[in-house]
């Protein structure tokens, strides 16, 4: 997707470019002309739309995108509206990891949540093979998806003491990283802590965190 986006000098509107999508946190793919703020003196959001803490993509075709208290998962293959939600129990997401899997979450009330992706419904990559070969069979615009709420597999315990702001993960474990100064590493098999680093970096947060190989 491109991301050529032109604004209008005497209003608050995005004229998107036939090229370019815009996401609404609402779950909703924004009109040709959308207004993000309520006026130009304020930075107030139109209703039922909030500010996004986190994206992050998976399994190829799919993006995460958390807002609020909301979780919302999209198929890039059309953004007419999302597919699905995580059931986040009204708590605040700011990190995302996934592996073949799962995703994971951290929130802002300090834990670490397991969704099982085959609970999201996803469509197979042999069904999309089919709608390739045939494009005349593919409707962007389609609304007729089904919409499903996937429930949590697992919370990690012991939570960390602050917002869990950065994840990583692999088929056999995760790491996160919080506000609290604090580092885990989680065992997937036994869903448990096998090790913490606490005050990692004195205390400071801890925002983010990769493999080096």
């Amino acid at each position: 997707m491109a991301n050529q986006v032109s604004i209008d000098n005497h209003s608050a509107s995005l004229d998107l470019s036939s090229n370019c999508e815009l996401l609404l946190s609402s779950g909703t793919k924004a009109p040709q002309k959308f207004e993000p703020f309520i006026s130009r003196a304020s930075n107030e959001l139109p209703a039922n739309e909030n500010w996004i803490n986190k994206l992050h993509s998976f399994n190829q075709h799919y993006l995460l995108m958390a807002a609020g208290t909301t979780v919302f998962y999209w198929d890039l293959r059309n953004l007419s509206q999302a597919v699905g939600s995580l059931l986040t129990g009204e708590k605040e997401v700011h990190s995302f990891a996934s592996n073949s899997s799962n995703i994971f979450t951290g929130d802002k009330f300090h834990n670490v949540k397991q969704f099982e992706i085959k609970n999201m419904e996803l469509q197979s990559e042999n069904n999309q093979n089919r709608n390739d070969s045939n494009e005349e069979n593919i409707d962007p615009e389609s609304t007729n998806q089904i919409f499903t709420q996937v429930k949590h597999s697992n919370t990690f315990r012991p939570p960390h003491f602050d917002c869990v702001n950065s994840l990583i993960a692999s088929d056999n474990d995760i790491i996160s990283g919080s506000k609290d100064g604090n580092i885990k590493h989680w065992d997937l098999l036994s869903r448990s802590e096998i090790r913490q680093k606490y005050k990692a970096h004195s205390g400071d947060w801890c925002n983010d965190i990769c493999w080096v190989e």
